[in-house]
């Protein structure tokens, strides 16, 4: 991965001189954590590439489902989920489903007709005599959208399967109340570090088992994500990318751009700009800084794909110059398609791509719109691991900028407990 900001606006003695000693902390705390042999500090999740302990409890369930499974059910929203959507689309392709098994339908919604459009596949499928896994992803099991659906599919596998139990996955935090629950029914269970947060567990059993299933080359994944951590530990601000890109952000937010637009140019990285929005939004929009003073900051993450040059772009170069822009490139495509005889003189669709890119990087550059690059070497596991470590980091870096707490999401409570007071009263 490659990480360049020739176009950023700020000049290098000022991204030098912005907040040495916070960046410097970060780094000291990332460090210290990588030092401790258990899970116990905020940074931890930076340990899970290198953890081969979990692997191979993740390989191990695995294998005992290879080649057996036609459906994979994950259950699970937000952090449970997004990571794991993210990497498995950008690895396979958006289309994988309709062409190769075992396919995987994602239960992250209460929406009735989506969960009824799963549930009916799943019925056909077991009605077929094929086999169904559901994984049920929580780190506490208290999640109300997830909870229920997982409630629907195991009364659909146990109408259709006497040994049910066998096709349930748990994947939770170790005593959490969903973990007893799996204990007392025999489920298979897979812990999940108590310490890592949702949106930073995709390298975890979170992510790992589910993509692990389909053939997605989890040490590879994982190579990709350590060899980036290593990188991200350096010292020296300019040999750092997640604290050179978090310095970079910082600056432009305190000038007033406060919007981020994550430009991905492969369609298939759509999935991770989601992951990336949740990554981004749960961890900067703080009501408070670390020293309990009221200062509601955050950066607002915008994902925009290829397809929004023709319905975004006239708001970003004329509208108002209140964003900054990360372009996500890829270096290499896994395939290219020649064009027969053409209106243009270009002969592959990966020279349109490449024409287009430098085009809008161009319209950038001369209305002084201020925008990075982040070129990937391809969309193999081990580029993808390198994305996902850079910017989990880049988020703990921006944090430490921001003076807040990366790691929690204390108001997300607040619509989840009028919910289950409106629930009580239909009840």
């Amino acid at each position: 991965m490659k990480f360049t900001y020739d176009n950023c606006g700020i000049k290098k003695e000022e991204i030098e001189s912005c907040s040495r000693r916070k960046i410097a902390k970060v780094v000291s705390d990332m460090q210290k954590s990588v030092l401790k042999n258990d899970y116990d500090t905020d940074f931890s999740s930076i340990k899970l590439a290198f953890d081969d302990e979990i692997l191979q409890s993740v390989e191990n369930a695995i294998e005992s489902y290879k080649n057996k499974i036609d459906y994979i059910i994950l259950v699970g929203i937000g952090g449970s989920n997004l990571g794991t959507i993210g990497v498995y689309e950008a690895v396979l392709g958006k289309l994988y489903n309709y062409k190769n098994y075992p396919k995987i339908l994602f239960a992250d919604t209460a929406c009735p007709d989506y969960i009824s459009d799963i549930k009916n596949i799943v019925e056909n499928s077991l009605l077929a005599g094929e086999n169904v896994l559901i994984n049920y992803v929580s780190k506490s099991g208290t999640t109300i959208e997830s909870a229920s659906n997982f409630k629907v599919f195991m009364n659909l596998l146990k109408k259709y399967k006497k040994n049910y139990k066998d096709y349930i996955v748990v994947t939770t935090d170790k005593d959490s109340k969903l973990w007893d629950f799996a204990k007392e029914n025999e489920f298979k269970l897979l812990e999940i570090p108590g310490i890592v947060g949702g949106r930073f567990s995709v390298l975890s059993p979170v992510g790992l088992f589910p993509l692990g299933l389909p053939g997605i080359d989890l040490k590879k994944l994982l190579l990709g994500a350590g060899e980036m951590r290593d990188m991200c530990l350096n010292e020296n601000l300019f040999e750092n990318p997640a604290a050179l890109s978090a310095a970079i952000t910082y600056i432009h937010y305190k000038r007033g751009r406060n919007i981020l637009v994550n430009f991905l140019f492969a369609s298939d990285l759509e999935g991770l700009g989601k992951w990336l929005s949740q990554l981004i939004g749960e961890s900067l929009g703080k009501e408070k800084n670390l020293k309990d003073e009221i200062v509601n900051v955050g950066i607002t993450p915008v994902v925009s794909t290829a397809v929004d040059l023709h319905s975004m772009s006239q708001l970003y170069l004329a509208g108002p110059m209140d964003k900054f822009t990360n372009f996500v490139k890829i270096k290499k495509n896994k395939n290219n398609i020649k064009i027969p005889d053409g209106e243009t003189k270009t002969q592959t669709l990966a020279e349109i791509t490449d024409a287009i890119i430098s085009g809008v990087e161009s319209a950038y550059a001369k209305r002084k719109l201020p925008f990075a690059e982040i070129t990937l070497e391809d969309k193999t596991e081990k580029s993808i691991g390198e994305f996902l470590q850079f910017k989990m980091m880049e988020i703990m870096f921006l944090a430490g900028l921001l003076e807040i707490n990366a790691f929690n999401q204390p108001n997300v409570e607040e619509y989840k407990v009028v919910t289950r007071k409106i629930l009580g009263k239909i009840k």
